[in-house]
């Protein structure tokens, strides 16, 4: 398998930095959910709280890679049996959501930071607070990151969604190309 994307078909690289953002991206939104509903409290909270800043930071690190890369290496072209329709929400969906999970980790980073504490990654790394911000500032931080979330949430929805349409039903080769 080539390291780059070709015309046709994604490259080594592409697909393991999909399928790495993807993972966590996936367990990041019921994480997110669920401690939502959780006390402060509660031992579970915290421990959750801890993976799902290092699972943000990891897809925001990734995501980055994923904008680099494509810098370096061009996705493959739509497949020529696509609707204009449909090239023209993949584009705007794919962008979205690259766009998005880049910006939710910064959101939800600089509510965690905003706090005066540090931040933990991996329990091993701690990135130092970027100070005592106001608590309206960081409410509005904190809807940011959730509303951005749900949004996000949604558009992952429609891209699996769609990547399954258009591999059963229409039968292309669209899930085949950034499969392993």
């Amino acid at each position: 398998m080539p390291v780059r994307n070709s015309r046709e078909a994604y490259g080594l690289v592409s697909k393991l930095l999909h399928w790495l953002i993807a993972v966590p991206v996936l367990a990041l939104i019921p994480v997110g959910w669920y401690l939502g509903g959780l006390s402060e409290e509660s031992v579970l909270y915290w421990r959750l709280l801890e993976l799902h800043e290092t699972l943000g930071i990891s897809v925001f690190t990734l995501t980055l890679a994923r904008i680099a890369w494509r810098g370096i290496s061009p996705n493959p072209g739509f497949s020529s049996t696509l609707l204009p329709w449909e090239r023209r929400a993949a584009s705007l969906i794919h962008g979205t959501l690259v766009a998005a999970l880049a910006c939710i980790p910064v959101l939800g980073f600089l509510f965690v930071a905003s706090d005066g504490e540090p931040v933990e990654l991996y329990g091993m790394v701690a990135i130092p607070p970027i100070g005592q911000w106001s608590k309206g500032v960081r409410e509005i931080l904190f809807d940011l990151h959730g509303y951005a979330a749900y949004a996000c949430a949604i558009l992952v929805a429609i891209h699996v969604l769609a990547a399954l349409k258009h591999h059963f039903v229409d039968r292309r080769s669209s899930l085949r190309r950034i499969a392993f």
